[in-house]
């Protein structure tokens, strides 16, 4: 009986791990990695970011740029929406709401300014 119980749950399992969520329009969701709005975990949060947007958009069926745009968005802590809330409802500086555009401006606002400084100073604090 739990050899049995075993086996369905296996079943279930594999069978839920092949069904892909669906999106609008009945396409497949795009599953995009969220920030925690922390300094030091930014630049993988963007690189993630762009790596999953780069690869999602080779797909078919092809999701809109509004789509794109608006999780993209939804990436974003609370907190730091309210600076990006600009850019995103004005569709970014030409209005396309083109995604590349987005990940442009979050680094530029986003990114620590004096980060190449700091990674200097702990290399050459670094005994060998």
């Amino acid at each position: 009986m739990m050899q049995a119980l075993v086996q369905q749950l296996a079943v279930a399992n594999r069978a839920g791990a092949t069904r892909e969520e669906e999106g609008p329009s009945g396409s497949r969701e795009w599953k995009a990695p969220t920030w925690n709005g922390k300094n030091d975990s930014f630049r993988d949060y963007l690189l993630r970011l762009k790596s999953s947007y780069r690869a999602r958009s080779e797909v078919k069926p092809k999701l809109s740029r509004d789509y794109y745009w608006n999780t993209i968005y939804d990436t974003l802590p609370t907190r730091e929406r309210a600076r990006m809330r600009h850019f995103w409802e004005k569709g970014g500086y030409t209005g396309l709401k083109d995604p590349e555009a987005f990940f442009e401006q979050l680094e530029h606002i986003y990114t620590d300014g004096n980060e190449q400084a700091k990674a200097l100073e702990k290399l050459t604090g670094l005994k060998h």
